[in-house]
């Protein structure tokens, strides 16, 4: 019973020091680079892509999405639209979708249907996602070249990706 209570106030305290939806993080945090094969996902045509080999291109954006999150299909929208703005700066995005096995089907229609410019990969067992500790979708996370979450936004609202883009403007200015 101890343990159930002390279970539950370590929880409530995590839940109210993130209580904000935007989590700008120093980088004196875990590096994803720590986890041996954090990132070994699938793309939409079943090759193997890591994330160390996109951390070498530049920042990266990470979205973690599902074709049933119409908050994630609207902030993935929002993104398209400035995709090839900030690619051209060297920032690489990254839209991991958390659909489970039977739902899967449809994320390949969606990313057609939507033209979304991203890289996207597959995490049906929500493994990444768990890693990052995500809890629902739109999860959205800027990783610097070390690996180090610098930024973490959860869920959407229209607006939000203007907080997303200032924050990698100044990013991009520090560099």
């Amino acid at each position: 019973m101890k343990k159930i209570v002390a279970s539950f106030l370590v929880w409530s305290l995590c839940l109210v020091s993130l209580s904000a939806n935007d989590l700008k993080l120093s980088t004196d945090n875990v590096s994803v680079t720590d986890y041996q094969n954090l990132f070994s996902l699938k793309d939409l045509k079943g090759r193997k892509m890591d994330l160390k080999s996109q951390l070498t291109k530049g920042p990266v954006v990470i979205s973690f999405w599902a074709t049933w999150c119409s908050p994630c299909l609207q902030e993935l929208i929002a993104m398209s639209k400035y995709y090839k703005y900030y690619h051209s700066k060297g920032v690489q995005f990254i839209a991991i979708n958390i659909d489970d096995v039977k739902t899967q089907v449809k994320v390949s229609p969606v990313v057609r249907m939507r033209k979304f410019p991203f890289l996207i990969l597959l995490d049906p067992d929500q493994k990444i996602f768990k890693q990052f500790l995500g809890d629902y979708p739109p999860l959205t996370l800027v990783l610097d070249s070390n690996g180090r979450i610098i930024y973490k936004h959860v869920g959407y609202q229209k607006g939000d990706e203007k907080k997303l883009f200032a924050f990698l403007d100044t990013l991009l200015e520090t560099k």
